[in-house]
């Protein structure tokens, strides 16, 4: 299924590091743990691709699986129909990180470059995720979880590209919520402010409705993130700083 909205991120690059919840051990933990991640991950997938940009991955391969197989929901029908020449809207994804493959893994690796979610891949080991720093010209780094090398990246993206946003995603734990935390980080908050204004829609909703408000809004306050509408305004906000082609 394909799902374009828009071109305004056309032919421009969003850097991701993530990781899943047993890789933030240490640091603080994700209160969603791995459902937290993957949402926050498959929803900025969505969410840049729908219009047209392309991503950057560093994590490792559960994180990469996730992002190839979303990506694919934005192949041409003429994909399948006529085969790989034949796609003129292609999705574009670079993975990096180091990547121990089990068999299994191995297995899915070759699947997916045969079904060509990814258009480039990326595997390699040692320190490749600064090789993600070598891109020309990213126009946003958003960390979501992550342990110490998506630490160590963030920091490193924010002296390379000091003009562009650094995003991090509190309520996914680990490096992201770190970088909040640390004011040298130069990281903006993806969440609060949107949070508060879901939220307060839907207090004045469940109010006005006379349902066990109480209880109900502290289930909506505590156990849910509306990831995609976030990331949504992510791209926006990516977009109003300067990173869009809006021509």
């Amino acid at each position: 299924m394909t799902m374009w909205q828009g071109a305004q991120l056309k032919g421009r690059t969003v850097c991701v590091t993530a990781s899943s919840a047993s890789e933030t051990i240490s640091f603080k933990k994700s209160r969603l743990g791995q459902w937290g991640i993957d949402q926050a991950v498959a929803s900025l997938t969505r969410a840049v691709l729908a219009e047209r940009g392309e991503l950057a991955v560093h994590g490792g391969s559960a994180v990469g699986h996730l992002v190839a197989m979303v990506a694919g929901e934005y192949q041409e029908p003429s994909f399948a129909e006529r085969g790989l020449e034949a796609v003129s809207r292609r999705p574009k994804v670079r993975l990096y990180g180091q990547i121990d493959l089990s068999e299994r893994e191995r297995q899915d690796e070759e699947l997916l470059d045969r079904i060509g979610l990814a258009a480039t891949r990326r595997l390699s080991t040692g320190a490749a995720e600064f090789d993600l720093l070598e891109l020309e010209d990213p126009v946003a780094l958003v960390c979501i979880g992550g342990g110490k090398q998506s630490l160590a990246l963030a920091m490193a993206f924010s002296k390379r590209f000091p003009k562009r946003p650094l995003f991090a995603l509190v309520s996914t734990g680990g490096a992201a919520a770190y970088l909040l935390s640390e004011a040298s980080a130069s990281a903006l908050d993806a969440e609060s402010t949107i949070l508060g204004e879901v939220r307060e829609r839907e207090r004045s909703r469940w109010e006005a409705g006379s349902l066990l408000r109480d209880e109900r809004l502290r289930m909506i306050e505590e156990e849910s993130v509306p990831y995609p509408i976030i990331m949504q305004v992510v791209v926006d906000r990516i977009v109003r700083s300067g990173g869009g082609d809006l021509d």
